[in-house]
């Protein structure tokens, strides 16, 4: 690495690094205001909470990393053109593409650090958070459900599976109810669906097994009757939570199953392709900063370009937001719908580059 090279990513991480604080601070302060109800109703310990919103922490940054890397870079190239030194560098003999590169490289750093949050950091952050929100602050047992799809648990006298869970109704669809006794399965209930009264369960469509001790089966059919789960509607409250707080990996099998069933999966696969897409906007943006802050006049202030950079920044968030939609009602594919903006912005950088080195 040249010493120009050094020189401006040091500048541009010796800016950063104040960004990134600065708008974890504000994430912070933001959270805070959203969690007063959670915190004015259940009075938890000050521990708690503080290790509630250090689980966050990880997820937060992943939301930070890209407008960082673009700020970084447009206060870092404002200065360069402030103080003149953008000018003696061209004046020098080196071009804007040479330039660039420790911005490029800068990104790219950033972008190894966004898909290492977001695979390795974030998604066990998130789900601390929850067991911290859910059980420690909440009082809920270890059983509260925090799935919509393939779910699992334990009740007094033998377990539940359900194969789908309707936040919004409580329904749960596909349910298998194993009683044990003794450490052996004597009776197994089937119900197709399971609707919650005010009372209790009432289970549809339901079949029993009864297995007995001398090894007979006993079956019967019943069209509607109530059963206590061992549930209430408060232990099914579920959490939704967001594609960008889950793993690749565990995505991607969420998908697989859901295709098993027979359910839609497109807001899922959008999801999924989003998550490739994100890490490269955050390679991207610093770039894109650069080659709009260096269009503006080569003595100037270098507002100009920051302006021109933060305007920039919101139309990526507008587009990225529009194609997600479009890609979650089916309009558009979805690797087309995840890939569009950072692809169409890359292209505007190279753009804008191009035109700045030409004038």
């Amino acid at each position: 690495m040249t010493v120009v090279s050094r020189y401006l990513a040091q500048r541009f991480w010796g800016l950063w690094w104040p960004v990134v604080v600065g708008f974890l601070g504000l994430f912070l302060v933001v959270e805070a205001f959203e969690k007063l109800r959670l915190i004015l109703k259940y009075s938890p310990r000050a521990a708690d909470m503080a290790l509630f919103f250090a689980a966050r922490v990880p997820w937060m940054l992943t939301q930070i990393l890209p407008m960082s890397g673009l700020l970084a870079a447009a206060f870092a190239v404002a200065g360069l053109i402030r103080r003149g030194e953008l000018a003696a560098l061209r004046a020098g003999g080196l071009s804007l593409a040479r330039l660039s590169v420790p911005f490029v490289a800068s990104g790219l750093l950033l972008a190894v650090g966004h898909l290492g949050l977001q695979e390795l950091v974030a998604p066990r952050g998130f789900a601390l958070a929850r067991q911290i929100k859910n059980v420690r602050i909440k009082g809920r047992s270890e059983a509260s459900l925090v799935r919509t799809t393939d779910l699992w648990l334990r009740v007094p006298g033998g377990f539940v599976h359900v194969d789908r869970l309707d936040p919004r109704t409580g329904t749960l669809t596909g349910v298998q109810i194993a009683r044990v006794k003794g450490g052996r399965v004597y009776e197994r209930v089937s119900a197709r669906t399971s609707r919650w009264d005010g009372r209790g369960w009432v289970l549809e469509s339901v079949e029993v097994w009864r297995f007995r001790p001398d090894g007979t089966l006993e079956t019967d059919r019943i069209k509607r009757t109530r059963w206590d789960l061992g549930l209430t509607p408060q232990d099914l409250t579920v959490e939704k939570v967001p594609t960008d707080a889950i793993s690749w990996g565990e995505l991607r099998r969420r998908i697989e199953r859901s295709r098993r069933r027979g359910f839609d999966t497109l807001d899922l696969e959008v999801g999924l392709w989003a998550k490739t897409a994100f890490p490269a906007a955050t390679a991207l943006l610093p770039f894109l900063a650069f080659s709009l802050g260096v269009g503006g006049p080569p003595r100037g202030t270098g507002v100009r370009g920051v302006l021109t950079a933060l305007a920039a920044a919101v139309a990526f968030g507008l587009a990225q937001a529009v194609s997600l939609s479009l890609g979650r009602t089916g309009a558009l594919p979805p690797p087309l719908a995840a890939w569009a903006p950072p692809l169409g912005f890359a292209l505007l950088a190279r753009w804008a580059l191009r035109r700045a080195e030409a004038s």
